[in-house]
């Protein structure tokens, strides 16, 4: 909170040309900070969105004297275009004007606050880069540092504080919140997944209601007077209780099995929906954000662990869907990407893998090798649009799960500029983000997959009914 109670601002320093930092990386990173409760005072959304026209000079330098003034914080991406800009004369060299001016202004405050900067002023940039490049020499040493985008996540936490986050529950020194006081469309990043547990809740009054009988529920009246009731409880559930909701949830689902696949696939649809809002509650987001990665134990299985990971981070729903292997579900919003170890042009493979994992149907995909020209323009516009249409027609968070650890860099740099996670292994990672190993969280899942009789079929045995395959055991 800011020193008046209100929401804290943060003004957002960077340069509108700089290619490591293009307009949707920024808004990105902005929308981030502001779904957290900050008030972002960033240059596109006040001309675009607030004013509506291009700004003189003049009217532009007033508006950034005012942001640094009434800023809480003030967050420079620092790269080396801003730092080229930073040290430019703010009259005499017409470009970069924008971020001379803002860095001229922040050593004027910087040096009045002497030693006591207080963390004013803090400093993000690429994993990859080092700060003697691309930080002004006048904000080295004396502002927090932080790279993105494996400590991204982090610093939108260290600048808002400890505001409601699906973290915050987790934590066993939070307090607990009561249901009434928590409304699951505005838990940031279940808020999808609470509407789908609603929606699938209103087309199984059977499963809905055999729910209700369960021994664990009749405790608990008041969390079941109504689904949305329901759902708003699991959001703020304890990790107790959210663990015995997912035990409920199988029982119900066994109570109230039923011969007719109608009735039936629409129990395991609900039942599925819980017990993935169960999951994802159980994650501890502050720890999981730290880094997009995930621990080299989770094997064949990572797909399943990083689409649990990204619903958490990124939001959307997490919908399970059967695959080849009939024991163990996967998320369809999950492309797994396979380059080669080594390669000269490695944005462009990187690139092209991709492509081919978005549109594996595409019969002119390019092929993915060492020696491959650029992607087309065309072609990483359709990505675009494609990861778009994921993310607002589907209503999930797409992931890429990368095996190459060569690739880690290029994978973040894609991450960022299209806004998409990208998980890499990282050996070193702790395999316990959730409180469990990657390895019981799909051990977990693959049980409650056990109880379906309907969704955990392939589709090639939707073609032929009476070849119904017999889970073996695990």
């Amino acid at each position: 909170m800011s020193a008046d109670g209100g929401a804290k601002k943060i003004f957002i320093s960077h340069a509108s040309d700089d290619p490591d930092w293009p307009e949707t990386a920024v808004r990105a990173l902005a929308t981030k900070l502001r779904q957290r409760g900050a008030d972002v005072l960033l240059d596109y959304w006040h001309e675009r969105d607030v004013v509506g026209h291009n700004l003189p000079l003049a009217e532009w330098r007033d508006w950034m004297r005012q942001c640094l003034d009434s800023a809480d914080h003030v967050l420079c991406l620092c790269t080396p275009r801003y730092a080229t800009l930073a040290c430019r004369d703010i009259d005499k060299e017409p470009a970069g004007r924008g971020v001379a001016f803002e860095a001229f202004e922040i050593e004027k405050r910087l040096y009045k606050q002497k030693q006591h900067n207080k963390k004013w002023c803090w400093v993000l940039m690429l994993d990859d880069a080092d700060s003697d490049q691309v930080v002004p020499s006048f904000m080295q040493e004396r502002c927090p540092e932080y790279h993105s985008p494996s400590r991204e996540n982090l610093l939108v936490g260290d600048l808002v504080g400890k505001q409601q986050s699906i973290g915050d529950f987790h934590s066993p020194t939070a307090p607990q919140v009561k249901p009434t006081e928590v409304n699951p469309l505005e838990v940031d990043s279940l808020a999808d997944q609470c509407e789908l547990v609603i929606e699938r809740l209103k087309e199984s009054e059977a499963f809905w209601t055999t729910l209700c009988l369960d021994k664990w529920n009749r405790r608990r009246p008041a969390a079941l007077a109504d689904r949305e009731g329901f759902v708003r409880w699991l959001a703020g559930a304890s990790d107790k209780e959210a663990t015995g909701a997912m035990f409920a949830t199988r029982r119900a689902l066994k109570a109230c099995a039923d011969g007719r696949p109608e009735i039936g696939r629409a129990a395991e649809l609900a039942a599925v929906s819980i017990y993935c809002l169960a999951v994802c509650r159980l994650v501890d987001a502050q720890a999981a954000g730290e880094f997009y990665r995930f621990p080299k134990r989770a094997g064949n299985a990572a797909h399943l662990y990083c689409a649990v990971l990204a619903t958490v981070l990124c939001g959307g729903r997490l919908e399970l869907v059967s695959s080849e292997n009939c024991r163990r579900p996967r998320s369809p919003s999950v492309y797994e990407i396979s380059v080669p170890a080594a390669a000269d042009k490695a944005v462009h493979v990187f690139e092209r893998a991709v492509y081919v994992a978005l549109f594996p149907d595409d019969p002119d995909a390019p092929e993915v090798g060492l020696d491959d020209e650029d992607l087309a323009d065309t072609r990483r516009a359709r990505i675009g649009r494609r990861i778009e249409s994921i993310r607002q027609v589907d209503m999930v968070t797409p992931c890429l799960v990368v095996h190459v650890d060569a690739h880690c860099a290029v994978a973040d740099r894609f991450s960022r500029n299209f806004d998409v996670p990208a998980f890499v292994c990282d050996p070193d990672i702790a395999d316990a983000l959730i409180g469990m190993t990657a390895k019981e969280l799909v051990a977990d899942i693959e049980e409650m997959w056990r109880d379906l009789r309907f969704c955990n079929r392939h589709p090639a045995d939707e073609k032929h009914p009476d070849n119904t395959r017999t889970p073996q055991p695990a």
